[in-house]
């Protein structure tokens, strides 16, 4: 049994085919978000940083990423690839910073979102009332979900329901 298409059919099975190669590759100039121009002059900086990422050459790879991210500034992908890279190479804190930054402009994107989150976050070791109170004051001034469950959760291990309540 042959089975025939139509002419439309097969069109619409071509374009089906052929839309997965037109998606835009991690480092194109189209994931980028680059034009042209910018695209010619941050690429060298990107396969720079890349190669010494790969060599595990710290100073190469992050002077790299941090030069093509001046650069093109308004590049997620490029703020990702910094913030990978100064967690690869342990500084935490400042791929944390980098996000938040970027976040600050973009709260909705997912793809910085995912990449804050999957960061992790030392939890201080709370043994004493005077401890609990120190890191409480601390969440207070930059308060957030994270940092008042935590307090929540040691206030309750040193049965301090008042400090645990004020936290819900």
């Amino acid at each position: 049994m042959k089975i025939r298409l139509t002419p439309l059919a097969a069109l619409i099975c071509g374009v089906l085919l052929a839309v997965p190669a037109l998606a835009a590759q991690e480092g194109s100039k189209q994931d980028l978000g680059l034009s042209d121009y910018l695209y010619f002059k941050v690429y060298p900086h990107i396969e720079r940083a890349h190669e010494a990422l790969k060599a595990n050459d710290e100073t190469r790879a992050l002077r790299s990423f941090e030069h093509a991210h001046a650069m093109a500034p308004e590049s997620v992908r490029l703020s990702l690839w910094l913030a990978e890279a100064y967690r690869h190479f342990g500084h935490d804190k400042k791929a944390r910073e980098l996000l938040e930054s970027e976040l600050a402009k973009r709260p909705q994107n997912s793809d910085l979102q995912r990449a804050q989150v999957a960061i992790p976050v030392p939890v201080p070791e709370i043994k004493t009332y005077e401890q609990l109170l120190a890191f409480q004051k601390n969440c207070d001034a930059s308060p957030g979900v994270q940092c008042r469950s935590e307090v929540g959760n040691y206030a309750l291990k040193l049965n301090q329901l008042d400090i645990a309540r004020a936290q819900l």
